[in-house]
């Protein structure tokens, strides 16, 4: 049995090397976790998978630019991995990168509705709510909400607590609007 911390031959296939990198991050070597997933994408450069865990490795670290392009990367070499362009919005969501963080969420939701009303798809949602909360567009996120609600009525609670809350947080509407919202909100549930 090869040492914790042997590096692989560049030979190796990118599930061999991500059994090593995640082995590494599972001992709590995430430097070394690191090193292993960026020696992997030397090795095969067009693999978006190795981007992706790498990207997530990176982030831990704090070293977002890189997880960042790693993630743009493996958007581009395999746009239909749903959770490439969910991580890609978390990791511009954090960084206030909010209209681009839309993009990849509205990305990450058109492949996951596929799916029918999934836990990742409720997670997206709740992100994209988010998401326009904070750039300030109360109207549109109500608006999203709403419409995900009626496709996918298991996530209808959901939808609604996070709409209620832009209500709450929403400059431009009354107290009165505000309070109605919440009657409503309570009365339903």
């Amino acid at each position: 049995v090869a040492p914790a911390n042997a590096r692989l031959p560049a030979s190796r296939s990118p599930a061999e090397w991500h059994q090593h990198a995640a082995r590494q991050a599972d001992l709590g070597n995430m430097q070394e976790a690191a090193a292993c997933y960026l020696e992997a994408i030397e090795a095969h450069p067009e693999n978006a998978p190795l981007r992706v865990n790498a990207s997530n490795v990176l982030k831990g670290l704090g070293r977002t630019a890189e997880a960042r392009q790693h993630l743009e990367h493996a958007v581009k070499l395999a746009p239909e991995i749903t959770g490439a362009w969910y991580n890609l919005g978390i990791l511009l969501q954090e960084t206030w990168w909010l209209e681009e963080a839309l993009h990849a969420f509205e990305q990450a939701l058109q492949l996951e509705r596929s799916n029918g009303p999934t836990e990742l798809l409720g997670t997206i949602t709740r992100s994209i709510g988010l998401v326009l909360q904070r750039s300030g567009q109360w109207l549109h996120a109500r608006e999203f909400l709403a419409e995900i609600a009626e496709s996918y009525p298991a996530l209808a609670a959901d939808c609604d607590r996070i709409a209620l809350f832009t209500w709450v947080e929403d400059s431009t509407s009354s107290a009165m609007e505000k309070r109605n919202a919440l009657v409503q909100w309570a009365a339903k549930y």
